[in-house]
């Protein structure tokens, strides 16, 4: 049994060891538990390695890092909400009881997110072993919660980022698309002939998800002109997410056109291996994107979401910038300076060269290959200690 979800960065990993299960043991029999109103949920539905799938009511705790507690004082519809999803908690709880005594399968996999905690605490009542897995350094509250009934904790960073027991931990990496290779300069010439570029640009890429990210967009508008009007062989990729794309578009069709050729614009892309193998330096959230970075072993500056559960992007970008692997720039000192910090790092990386291969090489230590292999071999492990 595998559950997950609320991000697509739940659920892909999920569709990689699945299909990977499903090569080492052709003969095995893989269900899902989503919840309900999910749409990554139809990722599964559309993999043929999965046999069924389930829908719970999985109620979600909603809670923000470095955020006061008078915002839910201020605003008591969060405190409502919290209180409404525990009794969807609790039914879900239920629904996964008969779903998995129903099903008994030989062991749970919880990727993470909040349908994982009714599902994951189901089988642990059950007794059905179950194996965890975080992409980040600081471990979701799902995962925190089920450490304690968990057969073995799988982890994507190093193991010293985790309090679990060290004797339950297994590191196995995050799996990603195996199209994401290291990128040598051959690969890096031929993403840029891909975009319409030319092989003597230096490129810049700043990716903000999805969704996008309000004030690393303001940033690289409010740091464009600048930084194109010093070379004509400068190129900004903005992929400014889909709720910001029309007004940054309408924005940037303000600029004169030397300026304005020099800029690629996208809502959002699925491709976004090409635009991070044709950059020179990639400007990004901390998420599990930086799994991918680390892949192609790319130079990256990293503006985390401060808000986000956990601080874990902070805490992700903190690591990283430890380990001499990129560099951390504050989203508060980014809007304060108006993106002249982020200019500022962005010129200094351009003019030293050696410190951006250096800084990539770092970054390439956290890539962990064949990770759903890896991950297949964890569950196996849980289900013979379980025998």
């Amino acid at each position: 049994m595998m559950t997950g979800g609320g991000t697509a960065g739940h659920v892909t990993p999920l569709l990689a060891v699945a299909s990977e299960l499903k090569k080492e043991q052709p003969s095995a029999s893989i269900r899902y538990i989503g919840n309900y109103g999910d749409s990554f949920g139809n990722l599964v539905k559309n993999s043929k390695d999965f046999e069924k799938s389930y829908l719970i009511f999985a109620g979600k705790f909603r809670r923000y890092h470095k955020i006061s507690k008078l915002v839910y004082v201020k605003d008591p519809r969060i405190t409502l909400k919290n209180i409404r999803d525990l009794f969807l908690f609790l039914f879900g709880f239920i629904q996964s009881i008969g779903h998995l005594v129903f099903w008994r399968p030989d062991v749970i996999f919880v990727k993470g997110g909040f349908v994982g905690l009714p599902v994951g605490l189901a089988g642990a009542l059950l007794r059905i072993p179950v194996v965890t897995h975080d992409s980040d350094a600081v471990p979701g509250l799902t995962n925190r919660i089920l450490s304690r009934y968990s057969k073995l904790q799988a982890v994507a960073m190093p193991i010293e980022s985790y309090k679990y027991d060290r004797k339950t931990i297994r590191r196995t990496g995050l799996p990603i698309n195996e199209d994401i290779v290291t990128v040598t300069p051959e690969i890096e010439t031929s993403a840029k002939k891909h975009l319409g570029l030319k092989d003597t640009n230096f490129v810049v890429s700043f990716i903000g998800g999805s969704l996008g990210a309000l004030r690393l967009n303001n940033a690289v508008q409010q740091i464009a002109k600048d930084y194109l009007a010093g070379s004509d062989e400068r190129i900004i990729i903005h992929v400014t997410g889909k709720a910001h794309f029309k007004d940054i578009q309408d924005e940037y069709s303000k600029y004169e056109e030397a300026i304005r050729k020099k800029i690629l614009v996208l809502s959002y892309t699925n491709d976004l291996k090409t635009i991070t193998a044709a950059s020179d330096i990639v400007v990004s959230r901390a998420g599990s994107s930086i799994h991918e970075l680390s892949a192609q072993q790319k130079c990256v500056i990293l503006v985390p979401n401060p808000i986000l559960t956990g601080g874990h992007q902070t805490k992700n970008a903190e690591m990283i910038k430890a380990n001499d692997a990129g560099i951390l720039v504050d989203e508060k000192e980014l809007e304060i300076s108006e993106g002249k910090v982020l200019l500022n790092e962005i010129l200094m990386l351009e003019n030293d060269k050696n410190l951006r291969i250096k800084m990539a090489h770092n970054l390439s230590k956290l890539a962990v290959p064949h990770a759903a292999k890896n991950i297949v071999g964890v569950l196996m492990e849980a289900i013979n200690k379980n025998v």
